[in-house]
C-alpha cells in the first residue's frame, strides 16, 4: 500500500517541478489503475474468504500427517487414508476458487 502511494507521489513531485500542467494527466492515468487494483484485491479477498474453511482444513490435515509428534500416531492408527481422502476432496475446491479468482482478476487488469 505504501509503495503504491509513494510512486505516484514521487512522479507528481517530478512532474510538478517540470511543469504543473503535467499533473492532471498523471491523475487521469492513476485513477483507472487504482480502481483496477481495488477490484483485483476484492476478487482475491472474496476467494480467500470463500475458501477459508477448506484452507484451514488443509493446514490441519497436513499438520497431522507431517508433524513429527502426530505423524507417528496417525500412521500407527491407520488414519492416513482418511485424512488423505479429506485432503484430496478439499484441495480441488481451493484450487478452483483460486484459479477462478486469477482469471477474473486478469480480465479486470486487461480491460
Amino acid at each position: 500500500m505504501i509503495a503504491a502511494t509513494v510512486s505516484p507521489v514521487a512522479a507528481a513531485g517530478v512532474l510538478a517541478t517540470l511543469h504543473p500542467y503535467l499533473l492532471p494527466p498523471l491523475v487521469l492515468d492513476s485513477v483507472p489503475t487504482g480502481v483496477a487494483a481495488v477490484r483485483v484485491a476484492r476478487i482475491h479477498y472474496l476467494a480467500a474468504v470463500t475458501t477459508s474453511d477448506d484452507r484451514r482444513a488443509l493446514r490441519i490435515y497436513r499438520w497431522f500427517v507431517i508433524d513429527k509428534q502426530t505423524a507417528e500416531e496417525v500412521r500407527s492408527d491407520t488414519v492416513t487414508p482418511f485424512l488423505m481422502t479429506k485432503y484430496r476432496a478439499a484441495e480441488p475446491r481451493v484450487a478452483t476458487a483460486t484459479d477462478r479468482a486469477t482469471l477474473r482478476s486478469t480480465a479486470v487488469v486487461r480491460s
